[in-house]
């Protein structure tokens, strides 16, 4: 199994500075990969991932580049991958304006434009540049989705973005309109005295949401971060957890990070079976691992069990009572993926390292 994503965070500067920030991104946050180190990651990723299909390029905010955030789809695109841009939709602020802006990343290779909003984001930037870039992206032909924080409590919801007058025309008449896609996302806290309510769809009551499933992040997208290092997920909680980070770039190939982290225990179980799962074993192995009541999104779970020490020691101490069926369906499901897409998936199924130092359970 090898990762067929490769995101680029060349900046964590950003024109909104959401409380919910997952990266706390801001527009006080300095310094960005220069453009010719990005475009060399991409081309070594290239020439060394056989299964990369994607090239994603978020943030912070993107569209900061200017033109080098151009180049550098360009240059994915030249090398036949699929590219995406994640956007809070800033630049749109005239129908005109994102048109134009979009046209030129079209032309250089664009494929799919995400721009996310809600209650956090339009503190900084208004509906209507969203509403202005999301049509100039599917009248171009780019599939193009918004996504709108989701949390119970919140003012604005997916609901609004249905409703909004020239998005519902858009998707009702205009021949491009099946491009244009609107979705929830979970909004997940990151500030203790804030509360975002979450409420279970099917019994409309509060509690817990199942997160039993695995990571589709972890291994399968590998990340280049502003400080120039590869990370094996970009979730919600990487910038919080080191293990994440498989090492620096330029004293390290992207071949040898990636073979890193394939040789993971840990990261294939959590790719398996995900981190619920993992946090769960730990607390059957010490009942003292608090198994939290309220978690909606996965990635909450992987910060608490990589940050408590009674479940990293508990996992540590264990781990070879469930090794044997964690890589016998690590190995059953990588073979099922390859026979399903044999571009995808199943070449790098190799046996990680029986020491358990290998998974860096319990290291910084």
């Amino acid at each position: 199994m090898q990762p067929s994503i490769l995101t680029v965070l060349a900046t964590y500067k950003c024109t909104a500075a959401c409380k919910e920030c997952c990266f706390e991104c801001s527009p006080q946050v300095q310094g960005r990969i220069p453009l010719d180190r990005i475009l060399g990651y991409i081309e070594e990723a290239c020439d060394t991932v056989p299964t990369l299909r994607l090239v994603v390029f978020s943030g912070g905010e993107c569209f900061l580049l200017g033109k080098d955030l151009d180049a550098a789809v360009a240059c994915a695109s030249r090398r036949g991958k699929l590219t995406r841009t994640v956007t809070n939709g800033y630049w749109a602020h005239s129908p005109e304006a994102a048109r134009k802006r979009i046209g030129a990343l079209k032309e250089a290779g664009l494929g799919e434009l995400n721009i996310s909003t809600g209650d956090d984001h339009q503190e900084f930037v208004p509906f209507e540049r969203v509403v202005n870039g999301a049509i100039a992206g599917a009248e171009l032909g780019l599939t193009t989705l918004i996504v709108v924080e989701g949390f119970e409590n919140s003012r604005f919801t997916i609901y609004d973005a249905l409703a909004h007058p020239r998005l519902k025309s858009f998707r009702e008449t205009h021949p491009n309109g099946h491009l244009l896609q609107i979705m929830r996302n979970i909004w997940m806290p990151f500030h203790q005295e804030r509360e975002l309510r979450h409420t279970d769809e099917i019994y409309r009551k509060p509690e817990r949401i199942p997160l039993l499933g695995g990571c589709d992040n972890v291994l399968h997208n590998m990340v280049v971060t502003p400080d120039e290092h590869l990370a094996s997920c970009c979730g919600l909680t990487m910038e919080h957890i080191p293990e994440m980070k498989l090492g620096k770039l330029g004293e390290h190939s992207i071949a040898e990070l990636v073979s890193r982290g394939l040789d993971d225990f840990l990261k294939r179980w959590i790719w398996l079976d995900g981190p619920d799962a993992v946090l769960w074993f730990a607390r059957q192995k010490d009942p003292r691992v608090p198994y939290p009541e309220k978690n909606v999104h996965p990635c909450e779970a992987c910060a608490q069990f990589y940050l408590n020490p009674l479940a990293r020691e508990a996992v540590r101490d264990h781990w070879r009572e469930i090794a044997d069926d964690v890589l016998l369906r690590y190995e059953l499901k990588v073979r099922m993926l390859a026979r399903r897409d044999p571009a995808d998936g199943g070449r790098a199924a190799a046996q990680p390292s029986a020491d358990p130092a290998a998974s860096r359970v319990g290291h910084g």
